[in-house]
């Protein structure tokens, strides 16, 4: 699975050995994207999320993983982000929800 977005061709989501793997901007200015293209996906086998190929990151990206961290949660999957940028690291601080992250943050 290789899903550029039309239009806002700056994200997209790819399953590369069981692995998600974002790349491009995770902002506001495409959030019902990036929303959208984890939801129509099966959560990743391997469990890891890996955020390396985020180019630029707002409190969306944190909204996303929320919303994926959630739905891990309901099915009781294991979940683990990487490549975390120290911005997303930092916004998670600030907001408090650092603890939720604790596996991948470090």
């Amino acid at each position: 699975m290789n899903t550029p977005t039309p239009g806002l061709s700056d994200i997209s989501l790819s399953n590369e050995n069981g692995t998600w793997c974002f790349r491009g901007h995770i902002t506001q200015n495409n959030a019902n994207t990036a929303f959208l293209l984890s939801a129509n996906s099966l959560l990743p086998e391997s469990g890891v999320v890996d955020f390396s190929g985020v180019s630029k990151a707002d409190s969306t990206a944190l909204s996303l993983m929320l919303a994926i961290t959630r739905r891990a949660n309901r099915q009781a999957a294991k979940l683990a982000f990487r490549g975390v940028s120290d911005n997303l690291k930092t916004l998670a601080r600030v907001y408090g929800i650092e603890h939720l992250f604790l596996r991948s943050l470090k």
